[in-house]
């Protein structure tokens, strides 16, 4: 044959017969020669869909070579897509070319989703395997039981990508199979990529041992040549096999996984020189699952190190300016480096090898002694690096280290209070971590939907090198995740942070004054909403003494704004009661923004922590805005319509802003013992909100600290006096409400006229001397409702026990006893905020005093309403004992426990929904009984009219009968 040449042809869906054997299906091409004169190339052409049972694209035998001829295979600019073969044949493929030519090249190739392979072999003792072979700038992809095996004397591989293939086939078989039978082999991998292959028996095989010589003087050079998320079963990524020269240089191995050695490279009876140069092995998991190309298979591919050297005597090893590193997982007992008849000089300070984060790398060199002849010993010394974890509970923040045969000492030390230390280090949910020093690690409890959320592993990520970034949920970044990304901004309803361009709920100011503005006038003018809608739905029940509706609201009141702060962050009640109806309930009646609603409302772009945290405030300072602006617009209209007197009373709008202060004052001392909350982190006081902030040197942290001096706490003591003189007539009702916004002025002012009486020791010393001169004047409708002191009476004093004789001051101060309460709550409950069970404790305790101080004094006029308030404060002991066993903040709960700590929170969740609970009850059978009253009208009302007309009907007939008559 004198030479084949196909240029710009294509092959598509053939299959033909070989040698005239039905069951030898040939593909696309196949050709039989005895005498090959010419070159053969293929140029330009496509193989598309071309099937064959042994051979699916191109078969070329040839039977007698002529070697002074060197005939050339070029195989350039080719694509072969979807060609497939008959699988009940193992050793088929697409492209088989015998020894029979001199030199074959494959050039600008696309080989994609076929199945089988290339094979260039010769018969050993048959014909001089001594042909050269060259492959290069070709992508092989996505083809399933595909091999590219060379039996051949020179092979060069250069710009070939072999990426997502697989090979599930004999033991001798691999993805690039390489091969030679003759003395002074060559065979060169330059500059080409293997990303994501399968190999039964590995990815890429190089094997010398077909030649009959005892010793190989054949040669391997990889260079430039990245291997990537490999998976070789048996024999790993790289096996090299009886090879006399290796050098492997400018490589990258990476994340490949399998064999039974080494997942990165193996060699076994290597009889010359291994040199490994720029050389990186790196491995970022310690096992994956791995589905072959066409999805045939899935398997879990393990790690199983990075290089293994066997069977090797007296060999030069040189391993020079090289990295080992496994990253971030943490492995046990795993062989990273493993050369066994180790010479001096295997590694010097070039080299660096490191074990995961939280292991030690350990050295172990192993002396084997043996007799191959008597009274001949051999010495045989092996060199194994391991990998060593930290014990369990234990963790380091260091890698095992070495540079040549010195190592970096670990220490390991006891897991930290919220830390997670089963695998490398991470954080409890909602803690956030951060190095204290160079080796110890601290984890901080976060604010409440800042840090990450619990997940399957009940662990959170954590990264020491950027410990500011990790662990944080919902856009948010830095210390504490206390502030959002960049382009980020705060949403009012949502610890997550909305994008800036989002910001557009402008709207949401209108409706917040419209609410607020309502409300104050709900204060003012209280008209029985509520008395005159639960008369209509109760309209069955016969009517009792009105009034109460405002005790149970204090009693409820009371009640939520406990449990709020009973609430144990972390191991909180998590479902439906808790997210939907308790807190909601609590944070209306606190006057707070309830944050777990997941509403991202953003009206601007410039909330931050900060602004939303003096929101709070910005409610109640909107509330009493509104009480002298309605006051003004009352007055005005007044006059509009000439009505005298044109200034309407005082004694509501008064009376709406004492009310408005003491139901504010849970808002304003929670609001401000939060900008009091600080943490110290890496030895620097912060604000808990918002870590970038440092405390003791914000000028809002000073204004808070002098309104509890000035305000909050002497407000206690001066309500508790002054309630009593208001009720006694000693005060004006100005000068009390006065009193009530400045307490501390107030007690100075008292303070001031003590003194003074006593110096002059005068007993008809006035020693609070009346404004305006006329207090009887300004009072003289006392028993009217719109009085201010009857008005402000009515908020303090309504559902109190009132004084009985000149001698007893009944009850009617209790008002302040249940501020104190509150304010004893909240401050407790932020002192000791970071340690969950200290706080259960003295919370428990502290209601527990409640219970008993309120059995003993019985303070409100109805006996049914204390009994009322007493089940309300032993159902919160009960949840406050409850959150004593619940508060393991940082601990893990699982196992065994797990059971009891659900009953512990459906407990919790059973006592707060309640009256939720009991109210929608109520609430629905109330509907259904004024469906019901519905219906008896209407039935009613159609009697009526059918008795009016039967009446006028019996009458129009009585008339007939008369006239007939």
């Amino acid at each position: 044959m004198g030479n084949l040449s196909l240029i710009n042809n294509t092959f598509a869906y053939n299959q033909g017969l070989e040698e005239n054997i039905p069951t030898k299906i040939a593909g696309a091409i196949y050709a039989r020669v005895r005498k090959l004169l010419g070159d053969v190339e293929i140029r330009n052409s496509e193989f598309l869909c071309n099937y064959g049972a042994l051979t699916s694209i191109l078969a070329l035998y040839v039977e007698n070579s002529q070697l002074s001829l060197q005939p050339r295979v070029t195989l350039q600019n080719l694509t072969f897509v979807n060609n497939s073969y008959n699988f009940n044949y193992s050793k088929g493929c697409g492209i088989i070319i015998t020894e029979g030519m001199g030199f074959k090249i494959m050039s600008s190739c696309k080989i994609h989703g076929n199945s089988g392979g290339i094979v260039y072999v010769c018969e050993p003792g048959m014909l001089r395997c001594s042909g050269n072979v060259l492959v290069e700038d070709t992508m092989i992809s996505g083809n399933i039981e595909f091999t590219l095996s060379v039996m051949t004397k020179s092979f060069h591989l250069k710009n070939v990508s072999f990426v997502n293939n697989s090979c599930i086939r004999p033991s001798q078989y691999s993805v690039l199979r390489l091969m030679s039978a003759v003395s002074n082999s060559s065979f060169h991998l330059d500059q080409s990529t293997f990303l994501n292959n399968f190999g039964e028996p590995g990815v890429v095989h190089i094997d010398l041992s077909l030649l009959e010589k005892k010793a190989a003087d054949g040669q391997v050079i990889i260079n430039n040549t990245e291997f990537r998320g490999n998976f070789g079963r048996s024999e790993g990524v790289l096996k090299l096999l009886k090879v006399n020269r290796i050098k492997i240089q400018n490589c990258k191995f990476i994340n490949n996984f399998g064999g039974i050695g080494s997942s990165h490279a193996n060699v076994q009876r290597c009889l010359g020189m291994l040199i490994i140069r720029n050389t990186s092995f790196n491995q970022f998991d310690d096992s994956q699952v791995f589905e072959s190309a066409g999805g045939l298979s899935k398997h879990v591919a393990p790690y199983l190190g990075f290089l293994t050297v066997t069977n090797s005597e007296n060999v030069l090893m040189r391993i020079r300016n090289s990295s080992f590193a496994s990253d971030p997982f943490s492995t046990d007992s795993i062989a990273l480096i493993v050369v066994e008849e180790v010479r001096p000089g295997l590694l010097d300070s070039s080299v660096r090898i490191e074990t995961p984060i939280n292991t030690k790398l350990k050295l172990r060199n192993i002396t084997e002694i043996y007799e191959p002849i008597i009274g001949n010993k051999q010495v045989t010394i092996s060199t194994i690096f391991t990998t060593e974890r930290c014990p369990e509970g234990t963790y380091s923040i260091h890698r095992g280290t070495r540079r040549r045969l010195s190592d970096k000492h670990v220490n390991c030390y006891p897991c930290p209070v919220g830390g997670n230390c089963s695998l490398p280090l991470a954080a409890q949910p909602n803690f956030w971590g951060y190095p204290e020093n160079e080796d110890i690690v601290s984890f901080q409890l976060c604010p409440e939907g800042y840090c990450c959320l619990p997940s399957a592993h009940n662990k959170c990520f954590y990264d020491n090198n950027s410990y500011q970034h990790s662990g944080c949920q919902g856009n948010r970044t830095g210390i504490l995740c206390g502030k959002c990304k960049q382009n980020f901004a705060e949403g009012l309803f949502t610890t997550e942070c909305v994008r800036m361009k989002d910001c557009t709920h402008s709207w949401y100011l209108v409706v917040f004054f419209a609410l607020t503005s309502l409300f104050a006038l709900y204060l003012v003018r209280k008209p029985p909403v509520f008395e005159e809608v639960g008369k209509q739905l109760t309209w069955f029940i016969p009517r009792r003494k009105e009034g109460n509706n405002q005790v149970i609201c204090s009693l409820d009141s009371t009640a939520r704004k406990m449990a709020g702060v009973l609430a144990v962050p972390s191991y909180g009640v998590k479902n439906l009661l808790r997210n939907e109806i308790v807190l909601p309930l609590t944070n209306l009646l606190n006057f707070k923004l309830y944050a777990n609603t997941n509403w991202k409302i953003c009206p601007w772009p410039i909330f931050t922590p900060l602004l939303k945290t003096l929101f709070h405030l910005v409610t109640v300072m909107t509330i009493f805005f509104w009480i002298p602006v309605l006051y003004l617009l009352h007055s005005g209209l007044n006059k509009l319509c000439k009505r005298r007197p044109t200034f309407p009373p005082a004694g509501p709008y008064l009376g709406a802003v004492l009310e408005t202060v003491l139901l504010g004052y849970s808002a304003v001392t929670g609001t401000i013992v939060r900008l009091l909350h600080c943490v110290s982190i890496q030895e620097v006081s912060r604000w808990y909100y918002d870590a970038q902030y440092v405390c003791k040197h914000q000028w809002w942290q000073q204004a808070a600290i002098a309104v509890i001096v000035l305000n909050l706490f002497p407000f206690i003591f001066t309500l508790y006096f002054i309630s009593v003189k208001l009720y006694r007539g000693k005060i004006s009702g100005k000068i009390f409400l006065l009193a009530s916004i400045l307490p501390f002025p107030y007690f100075l002012f008292v303070l001031y006229h003590y003194v003074k009486k006593k110096i002059t020791k005068r007993a008809d010393y006035q020693e609070i001397p009346s404004t305006a001169g006329s207090f009887h004047d300004e009072e003289h409708d006392t028993n009217s409702s719109t009085s201010i002191k009857a008005s402000l009476l009515e908020v303090l004093c309504g559902p109190f026990t009132k004084p009985q004789d000149n001698q007893s001051n009944g009850r009617i101060y209790w008002e302040s006893i249940l501020i104190g309460r509150r304010f004893l709550l909240i401050v407790i409950g932020w002192w000791q905020l970071e340690h969950a069970l200290m706080r259960s404790e003295c919370l428990t305790i502290l209601c527990l005093f409640y219970l008993l101080h309120h059995i003993s004094q019985k303070p409100f006029a109805h006996s049914w309403v204390n009994v009322t308030e007493i089940v309300s404060l032993a159902a919160l002991v009960v949840i406050g004992a409850l959150n004593v066993g619940l508060a393991s903040a940082g601990s893990d709960v699982s196992g065994i426990n797990q059971r009891y700590f659900s009953i512990l929170l459906m407990s919790e969740a059973v006592l707060l929904g309640v009256i939720p609970l009991v109210s929608v009850t109520l609430l629905i059978l109330c509907i259904l009984s004024q469906t019901v009253r519905m219906v008896i009208i209407l039935w009613k009302a159609a009697r009526a009219r059918w008795l009016i007309f039967k009446r006028k009907y019996n009458i129009q007939l009585s008339v007939q009968g008369g006239d007939e008559s």
